[in-house]
């Protein structure tokens, strides 16, 4: 039968552990722990988030622009190109136009160009508007995000 080497237990030295007097310590740090890395990881998804609208909501305008640039009548002019930019975008509804696209006055001169701008009222998707007041921040909420495209004019 092998032999074991037992280590002598070394005196005054007290096992390392929960005791008594740690016994709500965990909780404590969990509970201080918890709220910063919940703003941190809301602050990540709601900026993802905003980022992904913005880009949607540009790529929209650009698509109302592009529908704009060859449209060949002014009329229904805005309702087409107010349709081209929410079809382009059928997660953002409630799409603004201000101001409403218009025909091209100068069509069909070179140098004629058609702008469309477009605002969009984003929400938060996370509960960080609660979240940042107890830091001492402020969430707006809505925030407004808004694009603008201007294309130059195919009159045809």
């Amino acid at each position: 039968m092998p032999l074991r080497r037992l280590r002598p237990r070394a005196r005054g030295l007290k096992r390392v552990g929960l005791g008594r007097d740690e016994c709500g310590q965990a909780l404590f740090e969990f509970a201080l722990v918890v709220p910063i890395f919940a703003l941190v990881i809301f602050g990540i998804i709601e900026f993802g988030n905003l980022m992904r609208v913005q880009i949607e909501l540009d790529e929209a305008v650009r698509t109302g622009a592009r529908e704009a640039s060859v449209l060949s009548s002014s009329s229904s002019f805005a309702t087409i190109v107010q349709n081209a930019v929410t079809s382009a975008a059928p997660d953002l509804s409630g799409i603004s136009f201000s101001p409403a696209p218009v025909y091209p006055a100068g069509c069909p001169a070179s140098t004629s160009e058609v702008t469309v701008t477009a605002s969009y009222q984003y929400a938060p998707i996370t509960p960080m508007g609660t979240l940042v007041p107890l830091f001492g921040g402020t969430f707006p909420s809505p925030k407004t995000l808004s694009s603008s495209s201007t294309v130059h004019s195919e009159c045809n």
